[in-house]
């Protein structure tokens, strides 16, 4: 379950990474944001380009959703921003979502109430802005194989998900965000309340997961950190 729960947070780390970077604490490099469009409570919407894949550092085993779809909300947008929960992520759905070859659900503990932040990491280079979201959190479900599990953070520690935002083309054009295929350096995925009848050479608490997608953001955004 604890693979599953992994492959699910994969796919929950695409899509809070579509609707904008995240980031724990944010780096002590990035002293100001500025973001367009400028405005106020920003509605954003972040959905998959490709498949969305968690996998189980341990075992192989993944969770790979074909649909993520992400809502979010930019609350200010303009300079002079800070590069802390400069973004947050409201709702992700997964469908689609099997676990070698099963069908499986995975669910994202998150709402507007219970909000995945996202945070600037690094200054802007080349159009590309490192970022990571916080407070991941997935339950996966596979029938089929037995198992039960949930993907979030190390420990007690928050779930965290880096990417890297890129600039939209041009007026009109949506946004990206990467999630670096393994490994994914900075996240701290990992399974926990894998049930008992869940396999352990599928998953275990305690296994850790690396996920990878691409996600794209409308409306674009274009995204200056220094």
């Amino acid at each position: 379950m604890r693979k599953i729960t992994r492959t699910a947070l994969t796919a929950t780390a695409v899509a809070a990474t579509t609707v904008a970077l995240t980031a724990s604490p944010a780096s002590a490099a990035v002293t100001s944001v500025d973001i367009d469009p400028t405005g106020s409570n920003i509605s954003i919407t972040a959905t998959n380009v490709g498949n969305v894949i968690g996998a189980n550092d341990r075992t192989g085993a993944a969770l790979v959703c074909t649909s993520l779809v992400a809502q979010g909300e930019i609350p200010s947008g303009g300079p002079g921003l800070s590069p802390t929960g400069i973004a947050k992520v409201t709702s992700v759905t997964f469908s689609g979502c099997t676990v070698l070859g099963n069908p499986a659900v995975a669910t994202a503990n998150v709402s507007a109430a219970n909000p995945w932040m996202l945070d600037v990491t690094d200054v802007t280079s080349g159009g590309e802005t490192p970022g990571q979201l916080r407070g991941v959190d997935i339950h996966i479900s596979v029938p089929a194989l037995g198992c039960e599990s949930d993907a979030n953070g190390a420990g007690t520690a928050v779930g965290i998900l880096p990417g890297i935002h890129v600039d939209r083309s041009g007026p009109g054009a949506p946004s990206q965000l990467k999630l670096p295929p393994p490994p994914n350096q900075g996240d701290n995925i990992e399974l926990e309340n894998v049930n008992d009848d869940c396999p352990d050479d599928i998953a275990a608490d305690g296994d850790s997961v690396s996920v990878a997608g691409n996600l794209e953001i409308t409306p674009g955004l274009t995204v200056l950190a220094t």
